[in-house]
């Protein structure tokens, strides 16, 4: 790391645990140490000051020695005259400088500060600030604010069911707009191809099924050579059955698969895919497991099922 670049982080870190410092004793003064601080939405405190601590922030005299262990962790700019190492000085400043960060934006939400107030800006999902977002208070535009835990508990399904956004980044200017394009068709294919890998794979997994009943019957068959007529019209409705129910539970799982929920959650959140939920349902063909998309509501956590009353009827789930 340059000395350059040390300087300015060490200078700036400095200024910034000194203007929390400031912050926190004017509220202290104002409100008082058993005014309330919190992110909305989390469990967490104020989540890096508790990872990084172990101090559970929840009045605003909590925050007193995280400031003290920030100001701890400062050290002075290097001189230009005499060299002294500066690199874990640099990075105590950088621990220094997200602790006093985290403080002010807590403090910044006792004084009506946070979420950030931008006119006309309506969030297609996010943190909910019921104050705000009350149509009797004229829904007042907003930016989203810090991430809350339905927010991060939201990505990590998308991470895991392949929902995740992605983007390919081009060193430099592309030559043209078709190369551009292209590198993007391409990435998406890679996406998509895996996908239609895994609808083969379970295409051959349900024909791989109907397979290996037909041939244990056969197996059975050429075994018992002296069987009963009787008997092989009872193997062979058993095998019917296996393959029937293997068949159905296939074509029930493509139709309870929704890649959408249609509608908005009661409270204008969006629903986000959480997974499938598996029930068994009464067939003519014997019991069947019908899988049915689940989705979460990315910004109060209620969940839902897709499914619309016709279908429900239709499969016999309740």
């Amino acid at each position: 790391m340059s000395r350059y670049i040390a300087k300015r982080a060490i200078r700036g870190a400095n200024a910034l645990v000194r203007e929390a410092e400031l912050m926190l004793n004017r509220a202290l003064k104002e409100k008082g140490g058993d005014q309330k601080v919190a992110f909305p939405n989390t469990a967490y405190y104020l989540p890096l000051i508790y990872g990084m601590t172990g101090i559970a922030v929840e009045k605003l005299e909590d925050l007193v020695p995280v400031i003290e262990q920030a100001k701890r962790l400062l050290h002075p700019i290097p001189s230009d005259n005499l060299w002294t190492p500066y690199l874990g000085e640099t990075l105590d400043c950088g621990m220094a400088t997200l602790l006093a960060a985290e403080a002010i934006e807590a403090i910044r939400f006792i004084y009506g500060l946070q979420p950030e107030r931008l006119p006309g800006f309506n969030l297609a999902g996010g943190t909910s600030y019921p104050e705000l977002d009350s149509p009797n208070n004229g829904r007042v535009g907003h930016l989203n604010g810090p991430i809350d835990d339905i927010q991060l508990r939201s990505w990590g399904i998308q991470l895991v069911d392949g929902r995740m956004p992605g983007f390919a980044a081009i060193v430099g200017a592309a030559k043209s707009n078709e190369v551009a394009v292209g590198v993007s068709q391409f990435c998406w294919g890679k996406i998509g191809g895996r996908r239609l890998k895994m609808e083969e794979t379970k295409q051959k997994t349900v024909l791989s099924g109907i397979v290996q009943s037909m041939e244990a019957f056969l197996q059975w068959a050429k075994e018992n050579p002296q069987c009963k007529l009787s008997e092989l019209e009872d193997r062979v409705q058993k095998v019917k059955t296996e393959i029937g129910t293997q068949l159905l539970e296939a074509a029930v799982a493509q139709q309870g698969q929704a890649a959408l929920a249609e509608e908005r959650c009661f409270c204008g959140g969006a629903w986000v895919i959480a997974g499938y939920r598996e029930r068994h349902v009464m067939t003519s063909q014997g019991v069947i497991r019908v899988k049915r998309a689940y989705f979460t509501c990315e910004r109060c956590g209620q969940g839902f099922f897709p499914l619309r009353r016709s279908e429900r009827d239709k499969w016999g789930v309740e």
